[in-house]
């Protein structure tokens, strides 16, 4: 059966001709689809093609002159990710055009939103046109972040997160675009905190392997120095055991992330602060750390009274820590000491009272920490110390009293 549609038959005859020969069989492959109405079959052949590098210089025109033609055939979800896909080439030539470009996609979704909106009947919040709607915004969002239109990206962040809410089924891929729209826009401003936690939502939603060398190398990057300069992320464990910390493959291109980066951050989690003035000297090769030397300071040491806070033996019985431990491990005055308390009282990173008379701190609780392997070792050696304590005092009674147990 021929193409119907001329102009079709004749964009796909020139795009064969047009591209490398691995992908000429799956121009054949649309060309038998369409001619045979498969929307399904010719949806998952287009989605395979366009995860191929070599067709990424033809999204663009495959949308426009082909994919538009039967978009209503498909599920609108893939229809936005196919446009997405086209909008990103466009992105890198010209982010006006690509705003254009996504706001023609989206019209008839504001259409349907609008009527869905205005009428009064019991169709379920979950339709397909409501996640796709969804999708377009924050893909159209994402190209004004680019263009510095932060109150563009707020707003549509903001709506965004209403309508996800309102639905009572969001497609997981509307939850991976949500969240990297967020992380971007809050690198943007320099929100360490906000920027840290969005991007490991990111990074949770979507197969790591899908990103790029450098896409890799940056996240990674980005999320060491966000939890180094956030002032209040005090628990790198989520980090430092991340897939994208741990691939060696992550910091290839950049000498100063394999040797410095990765260590600042796992010294700073083991809370070690004679490993300080060490690190400090590789502050200088990054502004941001270099301009943050005294957060960074006060940051190590109140890592490491956490740490403390969860290996001292006193913690065991009385929940008290003498001061005096607390200036050892930490390397500092009485004062200071009295100082990194208070402000990790203040913080909410530990609760608890000051001793002044007794010169000890008695600790209620302590944040709780992301155990690595290390972490859940150690974990392990003091319970099972814990057991070998209550099997002694067993033993002890039994051999001390007899008379208390009964056969």
């Amino acid at each position: 059966m021929e193409i119907e549609n001329s102009s079709v038959k004749s964009f796909l005859e020139g795009l064969h001709n047009r591209v490398p020969d691995s992908l000429k069989p799956q121009i054949e492959q649309f060309q038998t689809y369409f001619n045979q109405r498969l929307w399904h079959q010719l949806t998952g052949a287009v989605e395979e093609f366009l995860r191929q590098p070599e067709a990424k210089p033809f999204c663009i025109e495959l949308y426009n002159e082909f994919i538009r033609e039967w978009s209503g055939k498909m599920n609108q979800i893939n229809n936005i990710l196919f446009a997405i896909e086209a909008s990103e080439q466009l992105k890198a030539q010209d982010p006006e055009q690509a705003f254009k470009f996504m706001q023609s996609v989206q019209e008839p979704l504001e259409k349907v939103d609008k009527e869905f909106r205005e009428t009064d009947d019991s169709r379920p919040l979950t339709h397909e046109k409501q996640n796709a709607y969804i999708l377009s915004q924050l893909q159209s969002a994402g190209i004004k972040l680019l263009l510095l239109d932060l109150d563009y990206t707020r707003n549509t962040l903001r709506e965004c997160e209403k309508r996800m809410e309102a639905l009572d089924h969001v497609n997981p891929v509307i939850y991976s675009h949500f969240y990297r729209l967020s992380s971007d826009y809050y690198k943007a401003q320099a929100k360490y905190t906000e920027f840290f936690n969005n991007a490991l939502l990111f990074l949770a939603c979507i197969d790591i392997n899908r990103l790029s060398f450098e896409e890799k190398s940056q996240f990674a990057y980005d999320l060491c120095l966000a939890a180094l300069l956030s002032p209040t992320i005090y628990n790198f464990g989520r980090l430092v055991d991340h897939e994208i910390i741990t691939d060696p493959q992550t910091g290839r291109n950049n000498s100063w992330v394999n040797e410095h980066l990765y260590k600042i951050v796992y010294e700073f989690n083991q809370g070690d602060v004679s490993m300080y003035d060490v690190l400090e000297v590789s502050f200088n090769q990054q502004p941001l750390l270099a301009q943050n030397k005294d957060l960074l300071r006060q940051k190590m040491r109140q890592m490491a009274l956490m740490a403390l806070l969860y290996e001292h033996p006193s913690m065991k019985s009385c929940h008290q820590i003498p001061y005096e431990s607390i200036q050892q491990r930490l390397r500092c005055s009485k004062n200071d000491a009295e100082h990194l308390v208070m402000k990790s009282l203040a913080l909410g990173l530990i609760r608890g009272t000051i001793d002044e008379v007794a010169q000890v701190v008695n600790i209620h609780w302590v944040q709780p920490r992301h155990l690595g392997r290390e972490g859940v070792e150690g974990l392990i050696k003091k319970l099972q110390d814990w057991q070998d304590t209550l099997d002694g005092m067993a033993t002890n009674l039994r051999e001390s009293a007899p008379e208390l147990f009964v056969k």
